[in-house]
């Protein structure tokens, strides 16, 4: 666990719990477990039918087999866990379209009622953005992001339900959102080869 968690640290993608758990917990455990090994063992070695000689013998091949399993568990830990993080990463890259027809111009002619459209945003993450009312009223928030980690931040922060997303010209992230229980208000955007996502919390 501990090689899991130095291995997250570094690639950035540990947070406050994962600190906890894999770089506190797990080598509280293993220590544990080694010692509860090496107690036991040692134990018996000394009472050894044949011998404390031949007891301690089999004390230290034990105690090497023990080394050799908790260093082939902490690797399979390791690659599980890189594994983990490679997924989470390919998974917010994916959630972004690409080949779409349009302009941004089109894409937001399709969303926004005319007149009201307002621009600027308060969003933390977001370079740029806005937001505009469909014909039915629902609100459509726009945002222009340098990253997918700042996107997914604002729609997790912001309780955005779903999302569509793109790259624009000068490769900003463009970013269509609703808080709405439904991604109907997003439909539009299929039109041009969006794909809709719902916003979920890593």
């Amino acid at each position: 666990m501990t090689m899991v968690g130095i291995a997250r640290v570094v690639s950035g993608t540990a947070d406050r719990p994962i600190y906890f758990v894999d770089l506190l917990l797990g080598p509280l455990l293993a220590a544990a477990a080694g010692y509860f090994l090496y107690v036991r063992s040692r134990t018996y070695a000394r009472n050894h039918p044949r011998g404390h000689a031949y007891g301690l013998e089999r004390h230290q091949k034990t105690m090497i087999f023990g080394a050799l399993a908790v260093t082939a568990l902490a690797l399979v830990l390791t690659i599980n866990g890189l594994q983990s993080d490679n997924s989470s990463a390919s998974a917010s890259s994916d959630s972004t379209s690409d080949s779409l027809d349009g302009s941004f111009e089109d894409w937001m002619a399709a969303l926004c009622a005319p007149g009201t459209f307002h621009n600027g945003t308060s969003w933390q993450g977001a370079t740029g953005g806005g937001s505009c009312q469909t014909t039915t009223g629902q609100v459509v928030f726009i945002g222009e992001y340098e990253s997918n980690f700042l996107r997914d931040n604002d729609l997790a922060a912001y309780r955005m339900t779903y999302f569509a997303s793109s790259i624009d010209d000068i490769g900003q992230i463009v970013v269509f959102s609703v808080n709405t229980r439904s991604a109907q208000t997003l439909n539009p955007l299929t039109s041009f080869g969006f794909d809709i996502y719902p916003v979920t919390s890593r």
